[in-house]
């Protein structure tokens, strides 16, 4: 288990090497949302939101990654607008991808 659903998040992990899944519970079950690899960046909507972790995110095989710490992503964020918005573009187009999964 790397993240569960609900938990606060205080840190964002960008995947090095490996593979992991990303899952929602819904009132209607469970919902798999993505399998992503290196590359990719997870738990970057609590980091950026404030609010807890919106999927569970579970390695599919051994993961390295690396973490970055909320404050020091809001202290990056706050010096560079135009990074801000490229995570809040992926922030938005996982939202939509995730309301696309669970209406079916």
């Amino acid at each position: 288990m790397v993240f569960r659903q609900d938990d606060p998040g205080d840190v964002m992990l960008l995947v090095m090497r490996g593979r992991v899944r990303v899952e929602t519970k819904t009132p209607g079950g469970t919902v798999q949302l993505a399998e992503l690899g290196s590359g990719a960046c997870i738990g970057e909507v609590s980091v950026l939101t404030g609010a807890p972790r919106t999927a569970t995110v579970t390695a599919l095989e051994d993961v390295d990654a690396v973490a970055f710490a909320k404050h020091r992503i809001e202290r990056m964020l706050d010096a560079s607008p135009k990074v801000r918005q490229l995570l809040q573009s992926l922030v938005d187009l996982r939202a939509r991808d995730t309301i696309e999964k669970i209406i079916g």
